[in-house]
């Protein structure tokens, strides 16, 4: 057993170093909260909050990609969500949009598929349509062998 405080010394390459490959998920699913939370902690406007955690999305897929893990899920916007300040929804929903119209051309040239699997109902429409291109624009990818 890994003790965590030598974990937390130790870098990036020493920590890849580690890792058994063998026991990685397949698939890794991330419940997307508390971006709020960080904001106000940090005495920052709610927004930041949420930008942070479209960083911190960025990193996740990122890692994904290096190590292999074929299958991420994101649940980026619950129902819960649509209690939140008006102007908070819009401007969470127009993240999403502005982000998925950023990343998807170079999500495709890494062979990542997006796939929106929740409702659309009461999302923008501009938002609906954003999310059908971008899962036109990262189709599956085939691949062949062992």
């Amino acid at each position: 057993m890994i003790d965590r405080n030598e974990l937390a010394h130790l870098s990036e390459e020493e920590l890849r170093a580690r890792l058994d490959m063998e026991r990685l998920p397949r698939h890794v699913a991330i419940i997307m909260d508390g971006n709020r939370r960080w904001a106000k902690q940090r005495g920052l406007p709610v927004l930041q909050g949420h930008r942070a955690g479209s960083r911190a999305t960025r990193q996740v897929v990122e890692a994904c990609v290096e190590l292999g893990i074929p299958v991420l899920t994101l649940y980026a916007f619950s129902t819960e969500n649509w209690r939140r300040p008006p102007l908070e929804v819009q401007a969470l929903l127009r993240l999403i949009e502005v982000t998925l119209r950023r990343e998807r051309e170079e999500l495709n040239a890494n062979g990542i598929q997006i796939r929106h699997i929740g409702s659309t109902e009461g999302l923008p429409p501009s938002l609906v349509e954003t999310l059908r291109e971008t899962e036109e624009r990262t189709p599956p990818q085939l691949h062949f062998g062992a």
